[in-house]
């Protein structure tokens, strides 16, 4: 018996040698993910790499790093196992900003479709699954999903209504059109800016996925956190349609240093099985590029609110969020976030943003939004600065942030005081109260849109310069408004620089609390992406005068 035992041994130790069983204590605290690798190894060392970062993700043990190598990675990762409050799971690419999970389909299943040209711009093909999101030209693609008058699924017109197509021909034959899609009966219908067939181009559709967003729940993301604890950084997430990370029953998660494009949200708290704690979001970026050019150079505010007004860094309802240092550009709203009503520990802290280039609200805080406080932001061009609407509870704070319009598009306002849903029987129709606006520069535009009930909103000791203000654009009457200052300026204060100076000179500095940080990840160079043009000059102006304005 014994010589059979001895016998087989060596061969036990050369299977194990061979398989490289996914042991923590073979692993010295890291799993290795590489392109190149095999799901068969163990993940110890880059030599002997696991190739998936779901297989990774199946592995890990608190405490334990996952090293991403360079590569794009196409999957869809569910993170089941998390880490504990001194041992994190960290998922971290070796080289920031190298590491992609995306959700785009196989190269082979893109040039397969057969394109068949419809006529103008417009060519189609015959797709094995429903499309929701195109990126063509590393662009992001406007989604032609309803057509006036038509009937159909109307839950954020995911699967849209008869006469998309008939639409898109009209919205791509505008002057000065970008890149469109509509899909309907079966067949993508794609119109590049220049006409030509998308074989020409570099096109990208997303892999098969159930509808994104449907019954108030996103169904679709890069990577769906089901675990508490757990970290992500340096890492790029493309077209996750719904999100790039779902926080499915998370709590304590950080996010550093990522960057989202191609997905509704950056980081989505939906659908709400618990709600999140402990959420860290600093130093990323989010776009949806070019959304603000659409709005600026081809569609109507109401074409885009209708279709991608929800773009966003961050969705999120939940207790001790930080949001600081991120960077925002071609959204919808810059951030939704906002808290429960009750059982709300820490609030949410969001500082040191830097907001560009939108279509629709640069904060939304809309909801109970307990202890939120909101300071040295600088939000840029989105035609709402900040949406509380309602806030149904509280308290807010808004203090020490800039608020910056240009002159050539007045269109929108400042604070958006409204309530949508006033008059209904439930909760949500009591009026926005608790609100504190203070020490803040607001330039261009409009003062606010309004409407009753207001109950102890205050806005004080605020610079208001360049701004249009008449009997349906000011304050109302019930708002508390003192120390403010109302200041027509010959000189433009749509930039930092020219609006802290301003600040300065009406009402002297107040003191130095803040240190500003450069916004986005630190790895991401401010002119690689179409995305962030004219972003680093406003980022510069900004970091050099934020804490001068306090």
């Amino acid at each position: 018996m014994w010589r059979h035992v001895a016998l087989l041994v060596p061969v036990v130790v050369a299977a194990l040698a061979l398989w490289n069983p996914p042991l923590p204590w073979l692993r010295e605290g890291v799993i290795y993910v590489s392109p190149q690798g095999s799901d068969w190894h163990s993940g110890r060392s880059p030599a002997s790499a696991v190739a998936s970062i779901q297989r990774a993700a199946d592995m890990v043990a608190p405490g334990e790093k996952v090293l991403i190598l360079p590569g794009v990675y196409r999957e869809e990762v569910r993170v089941r196992r998390g880490g504990a409050p001194d041992r994190p799971v960290v998922f971290r690419a070796v080289y920031p900003g190298t590491v992609t999970i995306s959700g785009a389909a196989p190269d082979d299943v893109v040039k397969r479709l057969a394109w068949r040209h419809e006529g103008g711009k417009i060519w189609s093909a015959t797709t094995p699954w429903p499309i929701y999101h195109v990126v063509g030209d590393d662009e992001n693609f406007f989604h032609v999903r309803w057509a006036p008058g038509a009937k159909g699924d109307q839950v954020y017109h995911w699967v849209g209504t008869e006469g998309r197509v008939a639409r898109l021909r009209e919205l791509v034959s505008r002057p000065k059109a970008w890149g469109a899609f509509a899909w309907e009966q079966g067949r993508l219908h794609v119109a590049f800016a220049d006409g030509r067939s998308p074989r020409e181009h570099n096109l990208q559709i997303h892999r098969e996925i159930p509808r994104p967003y449907a019954s108030w729940s996103i169904r679709s993301a890069n990577v769906w956190v089901e675990a508490d604890h757990v970290r992500f950084e340096g890492l790029r997430f493309h077209l996750g349609v719904g999100a790039g990370l779902l926080l499915w029953n998370a709590h304590h998660v950080v996010v550093r240093h990522a960057l989202f494009s191609g997905a509704v949200s950056g980081i989505s708290g939906f659908p709400r099985v618990s709600l999140p704690k402990g959420l860290i979001v600093e130093h990323s970026h989010y776009n949806n590029y070019p959304q603000y050019f659409w709005a600026h150079d081809w569609l109507s505010g109401s074409d885009i609110y209708s279709h991608h007004s929800g773009s966003t860094l961050i969705s999120v309802t939940g207790d001790d969020i930080i949001a600081r240092h991120n960077l925002v550009t071609h959204a919808g709203d810059g951030m939704q976030l906002s808290t429960p009503g009750v059982n709300v520990d820490k609030g949410i802290e969001i500082y040191g943003n830097l907001l560009a280039y939108g279509t629709d609200d640069g904060f939304e805080l809309d909801g109970h939004a307990v202890r939120m406080h909101l300071h040295h932001n600088l939000v840029y061009n989105f035609p709402v600065s900040l949406s509380l609407s309602p806030v149904l509870t509280g308290p807010v704070r808004v203090r020490n942030n800039l608020f910056l319009h240009p002159p050539d598009r007045p269109v929108g306002a400042h604070l958006k005081l409204m309530n949508p849903w006033a008059g209904r029987s439930d909760a949500r129709s009591g009026p926005t109260r608790n609100v504190t606006v203070d020490n803040n520069v607001f330039s261009g535009k409009w003062l606010s849109w309004h409407s009753a009930p207001l109950d102890n909103v205050r806005v004080e000791n605020n610079l208001f310069a360049n701004i249009v203000v008449d009997e349906r654009f000011g304050l109302p009457s019930v708002v508390v408004s003192a120390g403010n200052v109302f200041r027509q300026s010959t000189q433009r204060t749509d930039n930092p620089v020219a609006a802290c100076e301003l600040k300065r000179a009406v009402q002297g500095v107040r003191g130095v609390s803040f240190k500003a940080a450069r916004p986005g990840p630190a790895w991401l160079a401010y002119d690689a992406l179409p995305a962030l043009k004219d972003v680093g000059a406003l980022a510069e102006q900004w970091m050099k005068v934020a804490n001068r304005c306090d």
